[in-house]
């Protein structure tokens, strides 16, 4: 019999599974994993929640993010074998739409503004990089 899901939570990715920082010379710089992010994921996943990630990236820039060196978002799930059911890009725009389109009950964001905009059902956490 299969497990029936429980909830959907989304992740951020940039500040959140990866840790950034700004830099005066290259802008946004990964300083690696988010180990407890990651934790947490494999825990909601083990729990039976259905994990997605909701980025602000632009998609048709992750080639191009790769070779400056920024980690696309698939590559950095594979290398992690996150328990990840799909990978959401907003191109610049607030989360909100697709959160509420993929029936996202929590989400973990680096990004008060994301949060604050959130739905009534919806739970935020704020995520220091």
């Amino acid at each position: 019999m299969a497990r029936q899901l429980r909830r959907t939570v989304s992740f951020d990715f940039d500040g959140t599974l990866v840790r950034t920082r700004l830099d005066d010379d290259w802008g946004m710089v990964e300083d690696g994993p988010n180990e407890e992010m990651i934790e947490t994921l494999r825990e909601h996943a083990a729990a039976g929640d259905k994990v997605i990630i909701v980025t602000s990236r632009v998609e048709s820039q992750e080639a191009f993010n790769a070779e400056f060196g920024i980690t696309p978002v698939a590559r950095f799930v594979e290398e992690h074998e996150l328990p990840v059911a799909s990978i959401h890009f907003t191109g610049g725009n607030l989360k909100l739409r697709t959160l509420e389109q993929q029936g996202v009950t929590k989400h973990f964001d680096d990004d008060p503004d994301e949060l604050e905009v959130l739905l009534q059902g919806m739970e935020g956490v704020l995520v220091s990089s």
